[in-house]
């Protein structure tokens, strides 16, 4: 009688694997991310010794542990960026985007990306929907490049434009006019 179970911290992005034989806990696994030494110490908050007790702790920290099954899959962010990106391209260009090899890692680069910044996993996916939401506030030249790549390579300046509005030689030229226009 053993069980096999993930667990992911989301704070820190690490996975790990507990196995529970007759109900106790057997043996645990890192199988991605890094603990720093403290963390090892507090390990026994967020892995049960009774396999029972797993409920107990998925309620204790639903915030920021996730327990599932080695059956099931654990909930997977990625699918939603790609998801809200189909959503965003069908209704801007009105064809479904070209997605290769390519696309994916930049929109995987970009997730990555958003979640080191934010404190939550959610939060980078609010994030992602914001800069989306907000792409007819960036400037033109940029508007016209909704290219995953190209999003993935510019992301900060994208970032920096929705928090401040435009910026650079666009904004000169759109002082100018308002100049000219008033004289």
């Amino acid at each position: 009688m053993s069980a096999k179970y993930h667990i992911r911290l989301i704070e820190p992005g690490t996975r790990i694997t507990v196995w529970y034989r007759y109900g106790q806990l057997h043996k645990w696994q890192l199988d991605a991310g890094k603990l720093q030494a403290n963390w090892y110490e507090q390990l026994y908050r967020v892995i049960p010794f009774h396999e029972a007790q797993i409920e107990q702790y998925k309620g204790r920290h639903s915030a920021s542990v996730e327990y599932s099954p080695a059956g099931e899959k654990p909930r997977d962010d990625y699918r939603a960026f790609v998801d809200m990106w189909f959503a965003f391209y069908r209704g801007l260009t009105g064809v479904d985007p070209k997605y290769g090899g390519s696309e994916g890692k930049a929109l995987k680069e970009i997730a990555d990306y958003l979640e080191k910044v934010s404190v939550q996993r959610a939060e980078a996916l609010a994030l992602w929907q914001h800069i989306l939401g907000n792409w007819r506030r960036l400037d033109a030249f940029t508007r016209g490049k909704p290219q995953l790549t190209y999003i993935n390579s510019h992301l900060n300046s994208i970032i920096i434009q929705l928090k401040h509005g435009q910026t650079g030689s666009n904004k000169a030229t759109s002082d100018a006019d308002d100049l000219r226009r008033g004289l």
